[in-house]
């Protein structure tokens, strides 16, 4: 099995060699940051969701959280941005919208999203040892592109 922990270090952990490691870190790297991968650009939706990512990271910074992690998988999950707000251990959904045409970023983080996340938080916290601190779930949506984008943060969505 090889599972992927992409934080501020990317690195795959499996059995295969580090040149194998660097190559598919290098791939991932290059998925995230919307270059693309084998074949081809990425769709205008993944682009939208990584760019959206990458601006709620910075958001997050200017208003004090550390990032500890962005793109933590585990659980057959993804949870977007995991951070820390003093000491609250903050796992963070990022929505991105392009228009408000089909209802409101919050709206796509129903029950079944929520559960998986909050599946793979439970994880993160088993495996990093953190379970002494407090935890939080924030919602953090842009509706928009470019410097007009609307964001919203709604903290302790679940």
């Amino acid at each position: 099995m090889i599972g992927l922990r992409l934080g501020k270090e990317w690195s795959l952990r499996t059995a295969s060699s580090r040149g194998a490691r660097l190559r598919w870190a290098s791939c991932w790297r290059r998925l995230a940051d919307g270059i693309g991968g084998a074949g081809g650009a990425l769709a205008d939706h993944l682009r939208l969701g990584a760019w959206g990512e990458r601006v709620a990271a910075r958001h997050l910074t200017r208003c004090g959280y550390r990032i500890l992690t962005r793109n933590y998988r585990a659980g057959g999950a993804e949870i977007d941005i995991i951070a820390l707000d003093g000491d609250t251990l903050v796992f963070v959904e990022v929505k991105t919208r392009r228009t408000r045409d089909y209802g409101e970023a919050a709206e796509a983080v129903n029950a079944r999203k929520r559960e998986k996340i909050k599946r793979a938080a439970a994880l993160f916290v088993q495996r990093e040892g953190t379970d002494q601190r407090a935890v939080r779930f924030d919602v953090l949506t842009l509706t928009g592109t470019g410097p007009r984008a609307d964001l919203g943060i709604i903290k302790g969505a679940f």
